[in-house]
Order: C-alpha cells, then sequence, then structure tokens
C-alpha cells in the first residue's frame, strides 16, 4: 500500500478554503479514500504540519473579515486532528534530520521541509503543488520520486 502525504493545499479545502490549482477530481479521489478504510493509498499528514493548518484558517478567515472562524473550518481541522479524516504522523528523528538536511540546502518553507522528510523517511510520496520545493529538491540533488503531482495521484489504485 502507498503511503502517501498531503500537502496542506490538499486538506484546506476540506476547512472550507478554496486552493488555486487544486484538482477537484483529487479532492473527490481524497475524500473517497479518507471515509473508506483498507484498500488504496495510505494518506496521511504530519503531525507538525497542523499549525500551519490552522494559522491558515485564521488568516483566510481574518482576511475575510469574519468576526470567527467559521465552523466548517473548526470541524474539518478537529476531524484531521483526531485523525478520523486521515492518518497523523508522529515525529520521528529521522523527520526532523531529513527535514533539516533540506533547510540546509536551502529550502527555507519548514513544512515544506518536514512533509517531504515525512514521506522520504517512510518511503512514500508527497502530494504538492509547491514548485520551489521541487526546484530546491532537484537543485539539491535529492529523491525527487518522493514528490508526486495530481495526475500521479489520481492514477493511484
Amino acid at each position: 500500500m502507498t503511503l502517501v502525504v498531503l500537502d496542506t493545499s490538499f486538506l484546506l479545502p476540506f476547512l472550507g478554503i478554496r486552493v488555486r490549482g487544486v484538482d477537484g477530481r483529487v479532492l473527490k479521489r481524497i475524500e473517497e479514500l479518507a471515509t473508506k478504510r483498507g484498500g488504496g493509498p495510505r494518506l496521511c499528514y504530519h503531525e507538525l504540519m497542523l499549525p500551519e493548518l490552522a494559522a491558515k484558517a485564521f488568516s483566510t478567515s481574518l482576511r475575510e473579515g469574519l468576526e470567527a472562524v467559521p465552523e466548517e473550518a473548526i470541524e474539518g481541522f478537529l476531524s484531521i486532528v483526531s485523525g478520523m479524516f486521515i492518518e497523523v504522523l508522529a515525529t520521528t528523528r529521522e523527520d526532523l534530520n531529513v527535514a533539516y538536511a533540506l533547510r540546509l540546502v536551502g529550502h527555507k518553507d519548514f513544512f515544506d521541509c518536514i512533509a517531504y522528510a515525512a514521506a522520504k523517511t517512510r518511503r512514500g510520496r508527497l502530494l504538492t503543488l509547491d514548485r520551489s520545493l521541487r526546484e530546491s529538491v532537484e537543485e539539491a540533488g535529492l529523491d525527487t520520486s518522493v514528490l508526486m503531482s495530481q495526475r500521479e495521484f489520481l492514477a493511484l489504485r
């Protein structure tokens, strides 16, 4: 079974936040896999990325001038944190070492480094839209096969 670490862009829509570039078919497939236990890829999100998810929900609510974070966002966040929607990965020593190695070669986004490390250390894939991450990994001569496009994700069975 393939392990797929989801980048934050693919979870924000489940908090009611639209993300440009995310294919609706990918979201539908994520929802199908998340509600169907067994069979298909194992969907995951790293625990150290949860603050990024919450921060984006807050910043979106503030930008829209809302008095509070919408209930849909809170419910979506809590379902992710609980592990009921997808698996939340615990931090390992290897995650931290690989993430730091990526940071050392110049990639500045901590959460990207953690997502890449989570997939790499578990022999999985990272579903991401992030071009700068791909460029950093390529320029550093690191393993680009960890990175997965939406087209590749849709082809998984």
